[in-house]
């Protein structure tokens, strides 16, 4: 099993309240379920701050006990189908493979996030979102709906769990990413 926290956008270069929050859950769901790793996941999506929020977040896991080698850190997504497409080559990477995600963010996103997860991770692995963060961000589901159905329209072309096709549409369709590079190198 993995635990994967998904990040937030940095407002300064360390941990900010609704992350830390994110942070708690994730390790209340490491240290409950025996995972394997700690996945922090998040890209550098505030040019005002140096790092990544998978940096942070790697960073703040450590400082409270959580062994440097059962950290991952996924640090090049920029929004949340990055964390689930680049959590998928973390994850595959890894010699024993798990069967089980478990995911956490906040209540609000959870819907979209495991949807974008089960379309990135197809069949062959169990997602568990029971480790929601409850927020009082009621204000955010009209923006989570419009992202929902964007999700959906980036997705719709593809099987669940072809993992190849989706980086192959995150590079043609998708504003944040260029995977080129990446593409060609496997």
């Amino acid at each position: 099993m993995v635990v994967v926290v998904l990040g937030q956008q940095l407002s300064k270069d360390g941990i900010h309240s609704q992350l830390r929050t994110r942070l708690e859950a994730g390790l209340t769901a490491f240290r409950s379920t025996n995972a394997s790793y700690l996945l922090c996941s998040g890209g550098r999506t505030n040019e005002a701050i140096p790092r990544t929020e998978g940096a942070v977040m790697g960073e703040w896991a450590r400082e409270r006990g959580i062994d440097p080698d059962r950290i991952l850190v996924e640090d090049r997504s920029l929004d949340t189908i990055g964390n689930a497409y680049f959590t998928r080559r973390l994850v595959d990477d890894l010699t024993d493979t798990p069967d089980t995600i478990t995911l956490v963010t906040a209540e609000y996103h959870m819907d979209r996030a495991a949807y974008i997860f089960e379309q990135c991770f197809g069949d062959d692995y169990r997602l568990d979102t029971s480790f929601a963060v409850e927020t009082t961000a009621a204000d955010r589901q009209a923006h989570e709906d419009r992202s929902r159905q964007q999700a959906q329209t980036f997705f719709d072309p593809i099987s669940p769990g072809n993992i190849e096709a989706i980086g192959q549409r995150l590079n043609d369709v998708h504003e944040y990413y260029d995977l080129r590079p990446t593409i060609s190198a496997q």
